[in-house]
């Protein structure tokens, strides 16, 4: 009789175990919301059409060893119907969207249809085993109906996805929610990892795909023949990544103040009154990312100045640089330059904190050390490192930063120094002497560095 009324007990606390939050996309659509800045711009996952509508449940294990106690329901968010026009290639498009605490998130299915026929085509699929999101670069995505379907929904409800995504059968991490049953990214995260770029026309309100692959180097030209050696010799090989070979004694660093422009970067609402980069900022109003990047790569610039650095600003106002163009003079700066340095100022979640710094796969020997002399000054400023990421995509570096950096041979990083969307961690920046603070502290890994290392 107890081994019967066990059994029964055990059946029946099985039925009540939560299902997985992540779900296969259906077949919704939408547009862009109010948010008009880049970085609040998201996108969605996709699956297979021959997949179910949602994924099944794990087996049932036969004999569970432990009770287990009732699930906390997972947190939700309010999310909008975007009304935002998006131009692909200079062809105008509306895939679904919905805004999510700020920021705009899309369809993965809805980018692959209309990526189509493109350089950075990809499919979509579901892989049960892994319970992954799957999404395979050179390959067409094949539509499974309702593509581009407008969403019914003015507003919904949004959770924290918790599915996986493959890319090219390799993990990636992106920031995604799960809202009527889709899972949804963000655009310019999907870029970076597929090899498209993303800009922002705020006159028109609209967001700028270029899906154009960068061109590659032009052949060196042919030279002239060498007349004929006495006796044959070694071919030499010469590392064109090779970051040495312009080994000069004068130390020249490139900084890159993050954003700019029509493209403001993350937002956040402050949580007090503060003096403000470009004016006095009160509690409840938006901050953009741009302008305290700007703030302090100004300071930095004056910080390494004193000292006889030369510094090469890639802007010095608030003014638009597009992504291709931020390639471009990254290349070309940062061709002869010891170090390129990009300022940032994160976003996540609301609630994580602390400092990060981006460093670069092509150079991580060299950079590992430059983390230590980061976490070093970031920690003397009372301030906490969150991590050091080292992130790989499909063409080397991840970040188009550091891989446009690393593709002329220049050791490169991009810090991100607090959470703009968490009120606590915002105070970094709050005032002159946080900005100041922060200046020095980036100041003095860059020139603590430079101690130990040739230029």
């Amino acid at each position: 009789m107890k081994r019967i009324l066990s059994l029964f007990l055990t059946g029946a606390m099985l039925l009540t175990m939560a299902a997985p939050v992540c779900a296969l996309e259906s077949t919704g659509a939408g547009t862009l919301t109010d948010t008009a800045y880049l970085d609040h711009i998201v996108i969605p996952s996709a699956e297979d059409p021959a997949a179910p509508s949602t994924p099944t449940s794990p087996t049932t294990p036969t004999s569970p060893t432990t009770p287990s106690q009732p699930e906390t329901p997972a947190k939700t968010y309010k999310a909008i119907r975007s009304n935002m026009m998006i131009s692909i290639d200079g062809e105008s498009v509306k895939p679904a969207g919905y805004a999510v605490e700020g920021y705009t998130y899309f369809k993965l299915r809805d980018v692959a249809y209309l990526m189509r026929g493109k350089a950075c085509a990809f499919a979509v699929g579901w892989d049960q085993p892994s319970y992954s999101v799957t999404m395979t670069t050179g390959l067409d995505y094949t539509p499974a109906g309702g593509e581009l379907a407008a969403e019914s929904a003015s507003t919904a409800t949004a959770k924290v996805g918790d599915c996986n995504l493959l890319l090219n059968g390799r993990p990636i991490s992106l920031e995604g929610y799960l809202i009527n049953n889709n899972n949804y990214f963000k655009l310019r995260d999907i870029g970076d990892a597929l090899g498209f770029v993303v800009d922002y026309d705020e006159a028109t309100r609209t967001i700028l795909i270029d899906t154009a692959p960068e061109p590659e180097p032009e052949p060196d030209p042919e030279p002239d023949p060498e007349p004929e050696p006495d006796e044959p010799e070694e071919p030499v090989e010469e590392d064109p990544f090779d970051r040495t070979v312009h080994l000069d004694g004068k130390l020249k660093i490139v900084l890159d103040a993050g954003h700019g422009g029509s493209d403001g970067g993350t937002t956040g609402k402050a949580s007090i009154d503060f003096e403000g980069p470009v004016g006095d900022v009160l509690a409840g109003d938006a901050i953009y990312e741009k302008d305290f990047n700007l703030a302090v790569a100004l300071r930095l610039r004056d910080l390494l100045e004193e000292e006889s650095v030369e510094v090469v600003m890639i802007r010095e106002e608030d003014e638009t640089v597009t992504s291709s163009d931020r390639v471009e003079l990254l290349k070309e700066y940062g061709a002869d330059a010891d170090m390129i340095f990009s300022i940032h100022h994160n976003s996540a979640n609301g609630t994580a904190a602390g400092a990060e710094l981006l460093a670069q796969i092509r150079f991580e020997e060299d950079g590992a050390p430059f983390a230590d002399y980061y976490q070093a000054e970031i920690e003397a400023a009372g301030h906490t490192l969150r991590r050091t990421v080292y992130k790989r995509g499909d063409n080397g570096d991840y970040y188009f930063v550091l891989r446009a950096a690393a593709n002329v041979g220049c050791l490169a990083f991009i810090s991100e120094y607090c959470f703009l969307d968490n009120p606590e961690d915002q105070q970094w920046v709050f005032g002159e002497d946080a900005l100041d603070a922060e200046a020095e502290a980036l100041f003095n890994a860059i020139m603590n560095y430079f101690e130990d290392y040739e230029y």
